[in-house]
């Protein structure tokens, strides 16, 4: 089951999609209209536009979670894909507790076939291909 939220590039607001499963997730990425974002944002007002599309799953049991943004240009579109993930820090080899933190790394300029890589290591939770593949 995994928590998904967009970024509407024309509301003020992260709009919450509620919690998915993971069969639903790819098909959600795909019916995306990604292109007609990337459009009607050119044509509009740089002062209106509050994001750029994005699309993130996080995994309701592991937290592990990545973001998807699309960018367009002449070349069509580019994605940077965010991996976000939890950390545990002790201080002091645990003798002085620990804390949770929130580790996040992040590639630009990737394709779509990236995209569908990252989203079925996720689903998958094969999170080592993508603490290798997303610096």
């Amino acid at each position: 089951m995994y928590n998904v939220s967009f970024c509407d590039p024309f509301k003020d607001d992260i709009v919450d999609l509620g919690k998915v499963e993971s069969s639903k997730v790819m098909e959600l990425f795909e019916k995306t209209p990604w292109q007609e974002y990337l459009k009607q944002m050119e044509n509009t007002d740089a002062n209106k536009i509050h994001y750029s599309p994005t699309l993130q799953f996080e995994d309701v049991v592991t937290n592990h979670a990545i973001s998807l943004s699309a960018d367009g240009g002449n070349q069509g579109i580019e994605w940077t894909i965010l991996y976000i993930r939890p950390k545990i820090v002790k201080y002091l080899f645990g003798l002085l507790g620990e804390s949770s933190l929130t580790d996040i790394t992040e590639i630009v300029g990737r394709s779509e076939a990236d995209v569908r890589k990252c989203i079925e290591a996720l689903l998958k939770e094969d999170y080592q291909f993508l603490n290798s593949f997303v610096l």
